[in-house]
């Protein structure tokens, strides 16, 4: 997991600024994305290898 500072450095480069609340959210929302997508793409390889 990203720390808050790395999430900090990467999101305040411009002018757009965030404090550590909304950092939080974003960075909880982004890996509960991350998860469906790595759930979705370990059900695509069973069933591409419970075809073969």
């Amino acid at each position: 997991m990203l720390t808050l500072a790395q999430c900090k450095s990467l999101l305040n480069t411009d002018k757009r600024k965030y404090n550590d609340e909304e950092i939080k959210k974003l960075r909880a929302f982004l890996y509960q994305i991350a998860e469906i997508e790595i759930q979705e793409e370990e059900e695509n390889n069973n069933k591409k290898n419970n075809r073969e």
